[in-house]
């Protein structure tokens, strides 16, 4: 008979879904103006992030055993879910926020922070982590009425 070997964290397709999104920050989040406000959301987006990897790292590492399991899972999807709705609101106000670049004859014109071509990149990051995560969630049996409240 074989043995099943439990997965390693980072082989998880959420891992590296997340990873993969990560990876994509960064070098958007350099890019960006450097003043204050925008290096600060740059900064919490990529630190959403990280907070994800912990997230899903801690929720496969729980003992199945344990009488909190399935309350403890809840709260590292819960975190999981918070942080990218984070993330999302930033992309998402970088969307939106306007900076002064010159076009090609050297004439300033507005231009959206997030190109809509790395929106687009952003959002087939984000809808794989979105499902999984879901999927995740809603595999968790509720443990108390409290618990789904604080997740509504």
């Amino acid at each position: 008979m074989m043995k099943h070997r439990k997965m390693k964290p980072a082989q998880l397709p959420i891992y590296r879904a997340v990873e993969s999104l990560l990876l994509w920050l960064v070098p958007v989040i350099e890019r960006l103006p450097k003043s204050v406000p925008y290096q600060t959301l740059g900064g919490l987006a990529i630190r959403d992030a990280n907070e994800c990897l912990d997230a899903i790292v801690v929720a496969h590492g729980l003992d199945k055993n344990s009488p909190n399991y399935q309350m403890a899972r809840r709260e590292c999807f819960g975190i999981l879910v918070a942080r990218m709705t984070s993330i999302k609101t930033k992309m998402r106000i970088f969307q939106q926020c306007r900076i002064r670049v010159k076009d090609a004859e050297g004439n300033p014109r507005l231009a959206p922070v997030l190109s809509p071509k790395q929106e687009a990149k952003f959002l087939d990051l984000v809808n794989p982590i979105a499902i999984q995560a879901g999927a995740w969630l809603a595999a968790a049996p509720s443990t108390s009425s409290q618990t789904q409240k604080s997740l509504d």
